[in-house]
């Protein structure tokens, strides 16, 4: 199954379609809300030429002439509606997950309770506290713990000592890193 996007197909920007877009457009001093539909994802969406599309890579390809090939349209203000153009850039499905997981933004991170740790997040069903690790591209839990802490603890000993990832511990001085 590719990781392509529906609404990939190269997007002919007339004059009209400009017009119709920036019609459905609240800026503010940060992000440009998008006022048409919106998916069940929280993205605008705008009919061009018989199919949806989501207004964020709509904005993209006005502003920019032209989307990469096979790359997704990401928000660095991780407002899904979105259309800045100052708030939009290219990047790959990788780029994309990992933006989800770091920001615990994916259905396994929804919780009542976030926390400060990579790799921790709160089990509300059984009441106490999950370390996974994200590596190649799945999320693996690896334990249920007591505290918060014991949990960030043991998502950095796996990320570390099976894995070698230093880049993304929470207490790499436990490790004695050198840069």
């Amino acid at each position: 199954m590719s990781n392509k996007p529906k609404d990939h197909l190269p997007i002919n920007i007339t004059e009209k379609i400009k017009e119709r877009f920036f019609s459905f457009i609240e800026k503010t001093d940060t992000c440009w809300k998008w006022k048409g539909a919106i998916n069940p994802s929280g993205h605008g969406v705008i009919k061009i030429e018989g199919r949806n599309r989501t207004a964020h890579r709509v904005s993209f390809a006005i502003h920019n002439e032209n989307i990469p090939e096979n790359l997704f349209i990401l928000h660095k203000c991780h407002n899904a509606s979105c259309v800045n153009p100052d708030h939009l850039y290219a990047g790959t499905h990788e780029n994309n997950m990992q933006d989800e997981v770091e920001r615990k933004n994916t259905r396994h991170y929804k919780c009542a309770n976030p926390t400060k740790y990579v790799g921790v997040r709160w089990c509300s069903t059984r009441k106490n506290w999950i370390s996974s690790v994200y590596i190649n591209k799945k999320n693996i839990d690896i334990g249920r713990h007591a505290s918060e802490v014991d949990a960030a603890r043991n998502h950095d000993r796996i990320l570390y000592m099976k894995y070698g990832i230093k880049d993304r511990l929470n207490f790499p001085e436990e490790y004695n890193l050198k840069d």
